[in-house]
């Protein structure tokens, strides 16, 4: 709001277009972003001067917290104009033209090995820097790798969450896609580390086939997000909603998940004739 007010103090602003309003706001949003964070620092290192160690130790829980705060909310409203600080990519080179099974071997091991899913740090050399990333979260869609992965990295309390890949993923060369099967638990990265309730959930790769990089990257859960957000906020509400089970292969995966959305994703339909 106070970057809009800023903005809108300029007659000039009215003559920008929209590319440059985006710019512009960007610009301003990261300068307030680092402008809070710069006092909360500043604050920090005074409470530390504090002489009493009952106080000090107050001082400095309660604005710690807020900085925690103000790094989630940065990562969890991808749409904010704030950007993130960067991360170290996997590597820099674009795998492209990769075969679909070499393409699902590398989504496997981001699941399996680097837990790219919890920390963020996605095998970028297979995606398009542009890759458009949407699902069920109000605040997606999320256009641009990098973006994404900032994100994720700031969204999950890494030691108690764990996405977890749910056998083999498919491969269908004639749509040209990759789908991966997970199951999604643990708590959000905030000071009180609440906990959310366990998911199930599906994330279809489409594949350029101009590049042969990874271009969408689209998820379905199999609960509702207002779900999700409720079994945080206020747990008593969605009791009544079951907890996905641990499964282990994709057949008790799709058992699940038509218990909990009544119908089958069609890429699975072979499985349930």
């Amino acid at each position: 709001v106070a970057v809009l007010l800023a903005m809108t103090r300029e007659t000039s602003t009215l003559r920008m277009t929209p590319l440059a309003v985006s710019s512009r706001l960007r610009s301003a949003g990261t300068a307030l972003g680092a402008g809070v964070e710069a006092h909360l620092d500043t604050a920090h290192h005074r409470a530390e001067g504090c002489v009493c160690p009952f106080w000090r130790r107050r001082f400095t829980d309660s604005i710690e917290g807020a900085q925690q705060v103000l790094r989630w909310v940065q990562a969890r409203h991808k749409s904010l104009p704030i950007d993130q600080p960067p991360l170290p990519m996997c590597r820099a080179d674009k795998a492209c033209h990769l075969a679909l099974e070499d393409v699902a071997g590398v989504l496997k091991d981001d699941f399996a090995v680097r837990r790219a899913n919890i920390n963020g740090r996605l095998s970028r050399e297979i995606f398009d820097d542009d890759c458009l990333f949407d699902g069920p979260d109000p605040d997606m869609p999320v256009r641009g790798v990098h973006k994404y992965c900032s994100a994720i990295s700031g969204l999950f309390d890494r030691p108690s969450s764990a996405c977890v890949l749910v056998g083999e993923p498919v491969v269908d060369k004639v749509e040209g896609t990759v789908v991966c099967h997970w199951r999604l638990s643990g708590r959000l990265r905030l000071p009180w580390r609440p906990a959310f309730k366990p998911y199930l959930g599906f994330t279809t790769y489409h594949v350029d086939p101009a590049s042969g990089l990874v271009c969408a990257a689209v998820e379905q859960w199999s609960i509702s997000a207002v779900t999700a957000f409720a079994s945080v906020l206020v747990p008593f509400a969605v009791q009544h909603v079951a907890e996905a089970p641990d499964v282990h292969t994709v057949e008790e995966w799709l058992s699940v998940w038509v218990l909990m959305r009544d119908h089958v994703p069609k890429h699975l339909r072979h499985l349930s004739a």
